[in-house]
This record gives C-alpha cells, sequence and structure tokens, in this order.
C-alpha cells in the first residue's frame, strides 16, 4: 500500500514539474517575445505603410500591434537596478549592485578593494550600472568593499573670537575632538602683497592691493605681503558643551596681538587641531588706527585756558580750565569753579566733570535749583555742556536728586539749606553710590587725559 502511495506521488512530480518550468520559462522570455514581436510588426509597418505595397488596411493594424507591444515591453520589461549603499558612498560597503534588464536577466555586481583602489558601483539614470572609473583612491586605505574611515572626520573647529588678552592674542573656539590640543598661526598682511615666480633671485615680482590676496595661510619664511608664524600656546581652558561632545576652550599664546600701521590692513588667525592639520578653521580681523582723543587746552586771553574733549556721548565739550589773575591760579574762570573732587561744595554757575567708572567723561553746569516748600517738588537743574541741554531731576530733602546718564547715576544733595532758591549742593561725581572725597580724571574715548589733585 506504502509503495502504491509513493509511485502515484512520483507520477504527480513528473508531471506537474514540465508545467513550472514552462511557466517559468515562458515568464523569463516573455519579454524576448515582446521585443520579436515588436520587431516583426514594425518591419511589416515599413513595408505597408509607404512604397509600392502600402495597404491602408495593414497599415492600421500593424501600427496598432507595434503600439500594443511598446506599451507591453514599457509596463512589464522595463529594466531596474537596485544599490543597497544608496548611490556613490565610498565609505560604506555596498552588499551589491543588481540590474535586471529588459529581457529579464539579472547581474549582481559587488564593490571589491584592488591594489590600486575601490571599485565602487552605482545605479545610472537609466537603471543601468554604472561604476567609478577606473578606481577611487581611499585616502586612508581600503577594506571589505569600502575605504577606511578617517578618525578625524569627526573632528571639528569653530572659532568664536580673536581677543587682545593683555598685549597677547588669545583664542576662544568650539571644538569636536580637539581639546586644548591645537595649533595657532598668524599672517600679519600688508597694505600691498608680492608676489614672485620663479625660484631663487629669478622671476618678477607684481604689486596687488592686500584685498586681493587669498586668505591662504601657511607658515613660512615669510614672502607674499606678510609673514606667518607660530604662535606658540602659553596656556588655556576648556569646558563641556551642551553636546556630548562640544567643548568650548580658550587658549593663549605668545604672540603680540598685532597694532596697526600705515602699512598693515589686516590679520589672519588660524587653528588647527593638531592631530588631524586637515580640521581648521581661520578668522581675518581687520586693524584699524588708534583713536587719537579729540581734545585740547588752549587759552583765551592772557588769563584763561580751557578744556576741550569728546565725552561720553562723543559730543565736544568745553570748561574753563583755569584762572590766573598773575598772583594766583584757580580751576574754572574767574567767577565759578570746576569742581572735580567729591564733598567740594558746589555753587550756583559753577562746572563739574562726572566720570563713571570704565567711561569717558561728562562736563556739566550747575544753574541752581528751586527751593523745597512744603507740599511742592524741587528741581535742581544742570546744563551739559556736550549738547546745551538742560538736565533736571527731583529732589527731596530724604534722598537727593539722581542724574541718570548712559545707564549711571550721579546723586546730588543739598549743601547748604534748601528752603531758599539756588540752594548749594553736593555731587557724587564717580557715580559709585557715596559722596566721599575721591578726586575724578577726565577721560576722553577710554583714555585718561588729565588728572587734577
Amino acid at each position: 500500500m506504502k509503495i502504491k502511495h509513493i509511485l502515484i506521488c512520483l507520477l504527480i512530480l513528473v508531471l506537474v514539474t514540465p508545467i513550472f518550468a514552462t511557466q517559468i520559462f515562458a515568464k523569463d522570455s516573455r519579454c524576448e517575445q515582446y521585443e520579436k514581436r515588436l520587431n516583426t510588426y514594425g518591419e511589416r509597418v515599413d513595408k505597408y505603410c509607404s512604397g509600392k505595397n502600402y495597404n491602408q488596411r495593414r497599415c492600421a493594424s500593424y501600427k496598432r500591434l507595434v503600439t500594443r507591444y511598446k506599451n507591453l515591453i514599457n509596463e512589464n520589461c522595463k529594466p531596474t537596478c537596485t544599490d543597497s549603499d544608496g548611490g556613490i558612498d565610498y565609505y560604506k560597503k555596498s552588499e551589491q549592485v543588481s540590474v535586471i534588464d529588459s529581457t529579464g536577466k539579472k547581474s549582481v555586481y559587488y564593490e571589491k578593494c584592488f591594489e590600486t583602489g575601490l571599485r565602487e558601483y552605482y545605479c545610472k539614470e537609466d537603471n543601468a550600472i554604472g561604476f567609478v572609473a577606473p578606481f577611487y583612491k581611499c585616502p586612508y586605505g581600503c577594506q571589505d568593499g569600502a575605504c577606511i574611515e578617517d578618525e578625524c572626520s569627526s573632528h571639528e573647529l569653530s572659532i568664536g573670537k580673536v581677543s587682545n588678552k593683555d598685549g597677547k592674542i588669545a583664542v576662544s573656539y568650539k571644538t569636536v575632538g580637539a581639546g586644548d590640543n591645537v595649533k595657532v598661526d598668524l599672517l600679519i598682511v600688508s597694505t600691498y602683497t608680492t608676489s614672485a615666480t620663479g625660484g631663487g633671485g629669478g622671476g618678477g615680482s607684481v604689486e596687488k592691493p592686500a584685498e586681493e590676496e587669498t586668505e591662504s595661510i601657511e607658515p613660512s619664511a615669510g614672502g607674499g605681503g606678510g609673514i606667518a608664524i607660530n604662535c606658540p600656546i602659553t596656556g588655556g581652558s576648556c569646558s563641556a558643551g551642551s553636546g556630548s561632545n562640544v567643548v568650548y576652550c580658550t587658549v593663549y599664546t605668545e604672540c603680540n596681538y598685532p597694532e596697526y600701521t600705515p602699512n598693515t590692513q589686516y590679520i589672519i588667525v588660524k587653528l588647527r587641531d593638531q592631530e588631524c592639520p586637515g580640521v581648521y578653521d581661520k578668522e581675518k580681523i581687520k586693524l584699524t588706527p588708534p583713536i587719537v582723543p579729540d581734545f585740547r587746552i588752549y587759552l583765551t586771553g592772557n588769563d584763561q585756558a580751557k578744556l576741550k574733549f569728546k565725552d561720553n556721548d562723543n559730543n565736544l565739550a568745553t570748561v574753563p580750565l583755569f584762572y590766573s589773575d598773575g598772583a594766583n591760579l584757580k580751576l574754572g574762570d574767574n567767577n565759578d569753579d570746576l569742581i572735580t573732587k567729591e564733598g567740594i561744595t558746589i555753587n550756583k554757575n559753577d562746572y563739574i566733570i562726572l566720570t563713571a567708572e570704565g567711561k569717558s567723561s561728562y562736563a556739566l553746569r550747575y544753574k541752581g535749583a528751586d527751593k523745597l516748600a512744603p507740599g511742592e517738588e524741587a528741581l535742581v537743574k544742570f546744563d551739559e555742556l556736550g549738547t546745551g541741554k538742560r538736565i533736571e531731576a527731583k529732589y527731596d530733602r530724604l534722598t537727593g536728586a539722581n542724574l541718570k546718564l548712559d545707564g549711571d547715576i550721579f546723586n546730588v544733595i543739598s549743601a547748604s539749606y534748601d528752603g531758599y532758591d539756588d540752594f548749594d549742593v553736593k555731587v557724587d561725581l564717580n557715580a559709585d553710590g557715596s559722596i566721599s572725597d575721591n578726586n575724578v580724571n577726565i577721560i576722553t574715548y577710554g583714555k585718561e587725559i588729565l588728572t587734577i589733585g
């Protein structure tokens, strides 16, 4: 009984196998049949649609058949191409690049390493196979069908600021991978660059403005409008950033921060990763001439000297500096005093100098005050000599008045009975919150120009 069942199964397998084989073959050869029929009907179109054999009915019939088989080929026999690494990617191995042509034939290609480099395959726009010819030379070698990744590819450097730290160049930057293991190069570029051609003393030279020079900076012995030098690092610090690998650093160098000269336009600072020289960033900094304080002391007549200077708001202010009657010398003019020391009583029409920390000075003239009457407000009044504008501030007996200039508060208190008009005052001349016996200097453009002790 078992033998009978086995014989029946074998008979079924023998009978069915040719059917499946025929179906598979028919499927694989279908596109070839379409191509053959398209060619045949195409030849008949050529025969019956022109010349002595022209036949309108046959011509129309064969044209319809040509159109039909063209559509069948387009729908069923388009070549396909698949690339597992998504195209040209030298650093990712494609498991395979496979192409099925219009006949259904499948071809498989594998990316491989050779002595001459990597054979990289990809799919072209028409779904045909393409490859980088002859081979791609991997910078760091080839292994297992892909280029070896450069360990420096994950390193980053980005300069945040180049600053003058105690006369030396300091560089703040953001990095991934480099930390403080960096190198700083400096190129001081002159107004005109000279480019020589040829070796030794040969060749000519051409002068051109520095703006046309490229920003290439490589340490060299000189030439080309400037000298590139390495700036040894003397110290620095790093702190972790918001990202897991991001670090913010500042390094200090031995290089002097260049000063402006008529022949120098700008400097280029280049920051490089010591381990990965190809990872770097550059910063071009235009040098500007130093600001020359706009001030002068001059005489008016034989007895009066005046001072003219730019105040904290860049306005030109003029104050009487000192007056001489031939025997005595006093600050101010013949009638009114120039006050530069706290604690000194200021009378109506006296001049004062206000200098907050880190800023340039203001010159004001006290123009009196309203008497303080019950139920009324009193005002103290000053003229700002840089603009000529009147400044008024509310006064009360408990806190005095506050003059507000560029965010700083200069407190004014009474120095005589405030129940009378134009009472005398004292002023916090340096805006430090107290009135002591401090002298204030006259400062313009952040530079101290006059100290009166």
